[in-house]
């Protein structure tokens, strides 16, 4: 509720939260950039009725396992909802989701799904190669490459950190070992490599 507030600034230092973490009634607020050194929040998160607010990227290095309950409600020019932690909490929600009042493209939260869908599908460098099902759950099949064309892949998560790594079986990896959200994949083929986004749910 400060009527002043525009940007989050000088939180820059920033990296954790023991509880809850509320953006309520700032009428002026328009970013959340200024949070981007926040790694782990505790609990429930809510962005709520800041009509100003377009941009909440400053979060994008959060993990979403630090998650509770989330709310982005009644921010009227919030229409980009889809940014990493978002998408892998609404794959793998840790409490209560809440998304509805916002601008189009962040109003209900099958309407985000859907946008961080869309972003994983225009991520590859190459886009004969396809990756299904993306969601996956267990197992996910390559299409478009030869099997042995491709002597390695390489499965990285949100923060960079490589989880996963082999060979595939009959153009299928195995990804069940993988926790919900969202990895980079990369085939090492005989052309170079190919770089594709995969979720988990």
């Amino acid at each position: 509720g400060n009527s002043n507030l525009a940007t989050l600034s000088g939180l820059d230092s920033l990296t954790s939260i023991g509880r809850q973490c509320w953006f309520d009634l700032n009428e002026l607020l328009f970013t959340l950039q200024g949070l981007n050194q926040l790694k782990s929040i505790g609990g429930s998160l809510y962005i709520r009725w800041n009509s100003a607010l377009t941009d909440i990227s400053g979060l994008e290095n959060t993990a979403a396992l630090s998650i509770q309950d989330l709310e982005i409600i009644n921010n009227r020019a919030l229409s980009e909802c889809s940014i990493q932690p978002i998408c892998n909490y609404l794959a793998n929600p840790g409490g209560a989701v809440t998304i509805e009042e916002n601008a189009p493209g962040c109003n209900d939260p099958e309407e985000v799904k859907e946008a961080c869908h869309l972003a994983i599908e225009q991520i590859g460098f190459d886009d004969e190669v396809l990756l299904f099902p993306n969601p996956a759950e267990k197992t996910v099949t390559i299409s478009g490459i030869e099997a042995n064309t491709i002597p390695e892949i390489i499965t990285y998560n949100q923060t960079g950190q490589k989880v996963l790594q082999g060979k595939p079986v009959n153009n299928t990896l195995d990804v069940s070992t993988l926790r919900p959200g969202v990895y980079l994949v990369e085939l090492m083929t005989n052309q170079g490599i190919v770089k594709k986004k995969l979720m988990v749910e």
